[in-house]
């Protein structure tokens, strides 16, 4: 099995919020944690490390690019809901804070590696 993602920068920086993510919404009532904001959060923060993983498939740059901006597209999604999370109390500012960082930090690179992709056809 080709597992040629998990060496990318990118997807561990983006499998290490997917897991921040989820020890926070471990600590929400159940009822949260299935059916409500936590269980979404976790749900769309999966989409970004399983995008870059997807994205590794791709030879054609159409499908690269589109991947990447549904990746991308998830990454933001994440990013209002831990907003929303903090707005109610379920995150402190500072959590949500280094959580949006490690975000950005994710969005950087996965610019980086679209523009990379781009360069190397020939």
């Amino acid at each position: 099995m080709n597992q040629q993602f998990m060496k990318l920068e990118v997807w561990k920086r983006a499998h290490l919020l997917v897991l921040e993510i989820y020890k926070c919404a471990k600590r929400l009532p159940d009822s949260d944690q299935e059916y409500g904001i936590a269980f979404d959060v976790c749900q769309t923060a999966l989409q970004v490390p399983a995008g870059i993983a997807r994205s590794c498939a791709f030879e054609e740059e159409d499908e690269f690019r589109e991947c990447m901006e549904e990746t991308r597209m998830a990454l933001r999604q994440v990013e209002m809901q831990l907003m929303v999370m903090r707005d109610l109390g379920h995150l402190s500012s500072a959590e949500c804070d280094r959580l949006l960082k490690m975000g950005e930090e994710v969005r950087e690179l996965l610019i980086q590696r679209q523009g990379r992709k781009k360069a190397a056809k020939p």
